[in-house]
């Protein structure tokens, strides 16, 4: 009898073993789905933050594509206005054809006529040499903005190298614009020059009056009574 009852208590104990040996496995358990837990929600703010970046760099891509749309447009207005300052400077080789043969007639002003007209055509060259660079700079841009279209979409999966692209884009275009702008400031100041020259020889009246020509309605071509030329009655 008292052995039976020794065995029953030593089930009881390794029943009670067991048990603890189960609780204590069951706590570790909930110890890991807790920890798991945590990390789930770690990694699902940092896939929320991700989508909020993803985001955010489609918006920065789209804006940088219509900028080079915008680019585009800018592009074909300035090629418009290169092919209006081509038209004139036909006018302008025609005028001074005519202010050549007027030069002749006076040998007291033969000289300084001549020396004019060697200005009036550096002046000139110069002029036809900023409009070549000017449409070499348009050819030039038009190729980068085709380039950089084209490294756009190889890359438009990669979201950060698209970020330093469009930083790429916009200070090639700075530097597009302020190229630009100072042959623009060049050709004033040369047009200066030649409303200087005009000033000295009555035959040089429609140099004058060139900027007017380079403001009028370029739709309308300036016929050749507009470059008619007042001349000066000689003397007996």
């Amino acid at each position: 009898m008292e052995k039976t009852t020794d065995d029953h208590r030593s089930k009881l104990d390794e029943e009670k073993f067991r048990s603890d040996v189960l609780r204590f496995q069951l706590e570790i358990a909930h110890g890991e789905v807790a920890e798991c837990q945590d990390t789930i929600n770690i990694l699902t703010e940092k896939l929320q933050h991700s989508s909020q970046q993803a985001d955010a760099l489609a918006c920065d891509l789209e804006r940088t594509q219509s900028e080079v749309a915008h680019k585009d447009t800018e592009i074909a207005a300035l090629g418009s206005r290169i092919a209006d300052k081509d038209s004139i400077i036909d006018h302008l080789e025609w005028t001074l054809h005519i202010q050549k043969t007027e030069v002749r007639k006076g040998k007291e002003k033969e000289s300084q006529g001549s020396d004019l007209k060697s200005t009036i055509f550096t002046q000139l060259e110069v002029i036809v040499n900023i409009n070549r660079d000017l449409e070499a700079q348009q050819r030039r841009t038009s190729h980068q903005i085709e380039h950089l279209d084209t490294e756009f979409r190889a890359v438009v999966s990669d979201r950060e190298a698209a970020s330093l692209e469009v930083q790429r884009l916009k200070a090639v275009h700075e530097e597009h614009k302020a190229h630009i702008e100072k042959l623009r400031l060049e050709k004033q100041n040369l047009e200066a020059d030649i409303e200087k020259l005009a000033t000295k020889l009555p035959i040089l009246w429609v140099l004058y009056h060139l900027p007017d020509v380079l403001e009028a309605d370029p739709d309308s071509p300036p016929s050749p009574n507009t470059f008619k030329i007042p001349i000066a009655v000689e003397g007996n």
